[in-house]
């Protein structure tokens, strides 16, 4: 094998490793809203993701655990609270 065939081949693994590995760590970022004070869902997969109020959006409270939250069915948002949020790792 050339060497100049073995430094090909060792920078396409390194590009599908990064490449691999950036996806890991993409962020998503959705708006949730409760326009009418109850509670509503955004579906975005939370399962192994950190969730981040990152913008509100709204005059009512967002708070984490009280007007806004996350569980295994997305973002919940609550009590007026609309906000964009960010998920990843």
């Amino acid at each position: 094998m050339s060497r100049s065939n073995l430094w090909f081949k060792f920078f396409l693994a390194a590009a599908f490793l990064f490449c691999g590995t950036a996806s890991l760590f993409a962020q998503q970022t959705i708006n949730c809203s409760s326009d009418d004070g109850h509670r509503h869902y955004c579906q975005v997969d939370t399962h192994h993701a950190d969730v981040r109020l990152v913008k509100q959006r709204s005059d009512a409270r967002c708070q984490e655990g009280y007007s806004w939250g996350h569980d295994r069915h997305g973002i919940w948002v609550d009590r007026g609270c609309r906000a964009d949020f960010v998920t990843g790792r």
